[in-house]
């Protein structure tokens, strides 16, 4: 994902163990290779060398540290102020800047405030929801039917005239009546209105009030005694019905489709009218004149925790993505020395009940200049080919906005617009389970076919899938295995559930960001909507989940 690397296809010899997730049919396999070639040549950095499996000698990542790129150390650059300042400290082996204060009040309990239930959450691109048609969504283990209804909005009183108007509605996917999934029913006609229809006995509701608009087995009976149609019983505290339907609101951003679990579109709009909601995070180059927008989507059986913290590991794609001739490059772009090239870590705590943190270092060569350097086995780049450090280097931006959107790129300073970027919305379906969203955000000439992302980003995924679910794995038992004793209810159950902390270890020097990370999810997950459930029911027994 990083450099363009995301488009890159080439298959390793791993993709024997997921022959259910990779392409197998042989001319898939001649059709992607080729297309393949051809993309990269548009859109892959030139001059990159081959990549060769990492070599180290005695002398250690610090003895070469200022021997990066070709003939010298890289241009120095002024980096953006940290969260925090103060000191430069190791804490179990992550080099991070204290004081004394600020540390303690950026600690775990900076988090206490993060609420779930408070955020917008990413569930579809809107141009893959059908049109008239509802789809079944999930956040946090509950689903939603989600619609893009075509209103007719009348103009000047002609109703023949009006203009043709998309909306999206989505609702709790399950019918009071029998509680069957709305999803499987249908969008139908009533006037200039469309409904979510339920196809097992035709109930039928309003998708922006969730309100029973019509129970066609009531209406014989309604029409011949001359009673007008009832929408139903009497109203319920907070002004449902037992026969309403739970619509929530719905937002679509930059393409995006987002839904707020916790608020109706009435409630969202005045809270949103009236400061107290944000809108949902957007990613600055897409509004920008110029970008083009390539997306691609991918259900995985991967807790969305674990994806997204494999998402901000730059240090992972050296190795996990070795086969992608330009993807070691990449992603080190995005790793630090330790030495000449740190990571800086800026926090913002401002935005309402939510958190957003931004990592940055210099954009050049470490590991891959050390690997070449030690092996001393590398021909000079060719004559006349410029280098990526030939150039001033450029920082690489890695942001967070919590919950659930990471985007990242290269840019001239930490404010500066990237001309190419990388952006992912990680919708957390539920317990073990992952919605990835991604899109390459950039000043090219065209646009990607859809089918080609596709292709290269799936071939990309699997590199790596198989040693995400280990990982997966091994950390939702130990978090079962908090929540047995009690780790979440302290501090009036306000505790962390010490997870990550207690299960990885942490030596790289690129890993202030992932262990901050890391920190927010122990602090807050024990307070996700039907988090702990979930993982005690998959995790909570003897020997784990099957």
């Amino acid at each position: 994902f990083l450099s363009s690397s995301s488009f890159l296809f080439n298959r390793d010899e791993r993709s024997a163990q997921l022959q259910q997730l990779t392409v197998s049919n042989t001319k898939m396999k001649s059709l992607a290779t080729t297309a393949s070639v051809v993309l990269s040549s548009l859109l892959l950095p030139r001059g990159g060398e081959a990549f060769a499996p990492f070599r180290s000698n005695a002398g250690g990542l610090a003895a070469s540290s200022s021997s990066v790129g070709k003939g010298g150390t890289p241009p120095r650059r002024r980096f953006f102020a940290a969260a925090t300042d103060g000191p430069a400290v190791e804490t179990d082996g992550v080099l991070a800047a204290a004081s004394s204060e600020r540390t303690e009040e950026r600690g775990g309990g900076a988090f206490d405030s993060f609420d779930y239930d408070s955020h917008w959450y990413p569930v579809s691109w809107a141009r893959d929801v059908p049109l008239n048609q509802p789809v079944r969504v999930t956040v946090f283990d509950v689903d939603y039917a989600l619609a893009r209804v075509t209103t007719t909005a009348s103009s000047g009183g002609d109703s023949d005239g009006g203009e043709e108007e998309e909306t999206f509605y989505a609702v709790v996917d399950r019918c009071p009546h029998k509680k069957v999934a709305l999803s499987e029913g249908r969008i139908t006609d009533c006037g200039d209105e469309r409904y979510f229809q339920c196809s097992y006995h035709g109930w039928t509701f309003d998708g922006e009030s969730g309100e029973c608009v019509e129970i066609p087995q009531t209406m014989i009976a309604q029409t011949t005694n001359g009673n007008p149609p009832s929408k139903g019983g009497a109203k319920k505290k907070g002004g449902r019905r037992r026969e309403d339907a739970t619509a929530v609101a719905v937002r679509v951003e930059q393409g995006m489709v987002w839904l707020h679990p916790s608020r109706t579109p009435l409630e969202a709009l005045a809270a949103l009218e009236g400061g107290e909601l944000l809108p949902p995070p957007r990613v600055p180059e897409m509004d920008m004149e110029g970008y083009r927008i390539s997306e691609a989507v991918r259900d995985f059986p991967i807790d969305w925790t674990v994806l997204l913290e494999n998402i901000m590991d730059p240090d992972h794609g050296y190795f996990a993505h070795s086969s992608s001739a330009t993807a070691a490059k990449g992603f080190d772009f995005y790793s630090a020395d330790g030495v000449e090239n740190q990571v800086q870590v800026e926090e913002d705590f401002s935005v309402a009940g939510g958190w957003r943190v931004t990592s940055s270092v210099n954009a050049v060569e470490k590991l891959v200049a050390y690997n070449r350097d030690v092996r001393s086995a590398a021909e000079d780049a060719p004559k006349g080919e410029a280098t990526e450090e030939a150039s001033p280097s450029k920082l690489a931006t890695t942001t967070f906005v919590a919950p659930s959107l990471v985007h990242m790129g290269r840019r001239d300073n930490s404010t500066a617009p990237s001309p190419f970027l990388t952006g992912f919305w990680v919708c957390p379906t539920g317990t073990g389970r992952s919605r990835f969203m991604s899109a390459a955000i950039g000043k090219v000439p065209f646009s990607v076919p859809r089918w080609l992302v596709h292709m290269n980003i799936n071939n990309f995924l699997d590199q790596d899938t198989f040693l995400l679910c280990g990982q997966h794995r091994a950390v939702l038992e130990r978090e079962a295995r908090g929540y047995l004793e009690g780790e979440d209810a302290r501090g009036g159950g306000r505790g962390s559930n010490d997870v990550r902390k207690s299960t990885y270890v942490y030596r790289s020097p690129s890993e202030r960001m992932p262990a901050r990370i890391g920190r927010f999810f122990d602090a807050t997950l024990a307070r996700a909507p039907n988090r702990k459930e979930g993982v005690l029911a998959r995790y909570g027994g003897e020997g784990g989940a099957p």
